[in-house]
């Protein structure tokens, strides 16, 4: 959880130099920094994990949540216990998404997307996994796999037809299959992706963002490029 704080702290600072040159760059400091010092996004930041204070970071913040949370709360609960608990929240993630549309917010994942309703059912199945994890070694890697791209296939299903949103139904399968893969001596031994993952991934989660809105940037500037670089990535 330390590490995660440090990563989370220097992130933030980052983040918001980046943000900063961003609206020297359209000349909106003055506004950008009225909106940043605020009591709402104070409360954005703290209660939903949003707003313009965390931006993608949300999900570092959320995470410390989650550490907290089940260090105190539900460590000594039975699996069967926090299994059901990450079922439940996930369910409410889509239900009260979906009211949400129903009463007209039309972007209802700004409320749903928080540590409470996204971030600690992965946490719980995540945790649960790797409670069971010699059990789900002796399930084949062959079955896993295909459960994996049957619930991506499940997604990209969802997507077509339900439109764009943070998480699906088969994403959910798709997770929790990759939780289970990467669990594997071998995967972790010989995939290099997984070696990447394991040492760069919180770098990379830190700088896509902004990587990707410096590109967006430089092929405006140039018209090298027409598409909307952060938006296709």
């Amino acid at each position: 959880m330390k590490k995660t704080a440090v990563m989370l702290g220097i992130a933030v600072v980052l983040y918001f130099a980046w943000e900063m040159l961003w609206s020297i760059y359209h000349g909106t400091t003055a506004e950008k920094l009225q909106l940043y010092f605020s009591i709402q996004t104070l409360a954005e930041t703290i209660v939903l994990n949003t707003g313009v204070l965390l931006g993608h970071l949300w999900f570092f913040f959320s995470f410390l949540y989650c550490y907290c949370i089940y260090a105190f709360c539900m460590q000594r609960a039975s699996l069967t216990v926090r299994l059901g608990i990450a079922m439940t929240l996930l369910a409410g993630f889509f239900l009260v998404k979906e009211l949400l549309k129903w009463n007209g917010i039309s972007d209802p994942v700004y409320y749903v997307r928080n540590f409470l309703l996204m971030g600690l059912p992965f946490f719980l199945l995540g945790e649960a996994i790797k409670q069971k994890k010699e059990w789900l070694l002796s399930v084949k890697p062959v079955l896993l796999a295909i459960v994996a791209i049957v619930g991506l296939g499940a997604a990209i299903t969802e997507r077509l037809y339900v439109g764009c949103c943070d998480l699906y139904f088969g994403t959910v399968l798709t997770v929790v299959e990759i939780f289970i893969l990467v669990q594997r001596p071998t995967a972790r031994a010989s995939c290099w992706l997984a070696k990447l993952g394991k040492q760069y991934a919180g770098d990379i989660y830190i700088i896509h963002v902004m990587l990707l809105s410096g590109l967006n940037m430089v092929a405006s500037i140039t018209g090298i490029l027409s598409l909307d670089l952060f938006l296709i990535m």
